[in-house]
């Protein structure tokens, strides 16, 4: 009689049972992991303003709102990771042990997450003048030498979202229309009263973004010149302006302007602007250094775009020298039919931009000034290739500024890890 062979025994799927997992959050993660530092910097913060917001209180009420702080570190973290993305921060907290450690359990949805990055935005904007101060305080950070640079971040709106004012016009009509075909539709009872509530909802937020695009229509057709195409305005973002990025290609987008100091490498202010040109934003950068750190910049460093003479006497009235290359102008004829040099100064030059051409004209000035693409556009480049800002994905300058700032935290937060700086 032949013997038949045992079958193998091995152990199969049963992805139907139920299993408890004990999960020790500590050591999900090592001692030295770039989580704990974000953490151990967040913690010595001063985040009252975030708290001042919760409505649920001790003693009363209502649900227990989710921790500002764990929120602040997950975004800041995720930020420096290059996730920019609220959806894919929650599933980071439940599939990565940085994230889940961060998290340390605390329930969270995306929504939380999403509202948060952008709903505090004077909280926001302390911070980073809290690390700023606390970096002055450890006088590792001074305001001696400071490059300012603008980037061009990529607006969420399409091309296409751009519309003259007639079509405008005729989009504001149609809008309405919508709204009040949503208020009959709400008589015949043929819809829930959840259908009914979305369709109102999204008539109404599509008759505002039309309405808001017109209400900006006004300021840039005082601005445009003559001779230029009539202006659009984008009915996604309003704010949104078409702009020439660094390609050479023409997309919506927002100005961001960046002061790095030269010795540590921190970002010292951050502003969004809607204007393309790079020539006004001097005066207002240097008001918002002043305002962040108390004083100004002894040396500003910056390129041919910001060329304006108004606002090298400004800074000189208020104890800043400016390095600016000049080259890019064409020189005045002399009477002989020659012309002048761009640094030979001219009987019309005030005392601060004939200053200016002495200085850029010396070895020393332009010594100086060499310094200006290292300090300024290494910030940019590790803003854009290691955290991913080249886009964003909110809309409004105020969110959008509220991001930059907070993408300018978490920059500055690695750089002062990476300086060997603890708190």
């Amino acid at each position: 009689m032949k013997s038949t062979e045992a079958a193998p025994r091995v152990e199969v799927v049963n992805r139907k049972q139920m299993q408890w997992a004990a999960v020790d959050f500590d050591k999900l993660i090592g001692s030295e992991h770039p989580a704990r530092a974000v953490w151990a910097m967040v913690e010595q913060l001063d985040l009252s303003r975030f708290y001042a917001r919760i409505r649920a209180r001790e003693g009363h009420v209502g649900r227990t709102a989710t921790d500002p702080k764990v929120l602040l570190a997950l975004w800041l973290y995720a930020i420096s990771d290059g996730v920019g993305s609220a959806r894919e921060l929650v599933r980071l907290t439940e599939a990565h042990d940085a994230y889940r450690w961060l998290r340390g359990g605390v329930s969270l949805n995306h929504h939380t997450v999403s509202d948060f990055r952008t709903k505090h935005p004077e909280a926001v904007n302390e911070l980073l003048t809290q690390i700023l101060a606390s970096l002055m305080g450890a006088n590792l950070l001074t305001m001696h030498r400071v490059a300012l640079d603008g980037t061009k971040v990529r607006a969420n709106a399409g091309a296409a979202s751009f519309r003259r004012k007639e079509s405008l016009q005729k989009l504001l009509k149609r809008a309405q229309q919508q709204v009040r075909a949503v208020d009959e539709a709400a008589k015949d009872g043929t819809l829930s009263k959840k259908q009914q509530a979305a369709q109102a909802r999204a008539a109404e937020e599509r008759q505002a973004r039309v309405e808001q695009a017109l209400a900006r229509m006004p300021l840039l057709e005082k601005a445009a010149s003559k001779g230029k195409k009539e202006p659009r305005v984008s009915t996604t973002d309003a704010d949104a302006r078409v702009m020439r990025d660094g390609g050479g290609g023409y997309r919506p987008s927002f100005n961001v302007q960046l002061a790095t100091e030269a010795k540590s490498g921190l970002i010292v202010g951050a502003r969004v602007v809607t204007s393309p040109a790079d020539n006004h934003e001097t005066v207002p950068m240097l008001d918002e250094l002043e305002a962040r750190t108390g004083q100004v910049p002894k040396e500003l460093l910056v390129d041919a775009g910001y060329v304006h003479f108004e606002s090298v006497e400004v800074a000189a009235e208020r104890g800043v020298d400016i390095y600016l290359p000049l080259e890019d102008l064409s020189g005045r004829a002399r009477a002989d039919g020659s012309r002048l040099g761009p640094y030979e100064e001219r009987a019309s030059d005030s005392e601060a931009v004939a200053a200016l051409r002495r200085r850029m004209k010396s070895d020393e000035g332009r010594t100086v000034y060499r310094d200006r693409a290292a300090v300024a556009e290494r910030p940019n480049a590790q803003l854009k290739e290691r955290m991913d800002f080249r886009r964003v994905l909110v809309r409004g300058l105020e969110k959008v500024t509220t991001v930059t700032v907070l993408t300018v935290v978490a920059f500055n937060i690695q750089r002062a890890i990476s300086l060997g700086w603890g708190w």
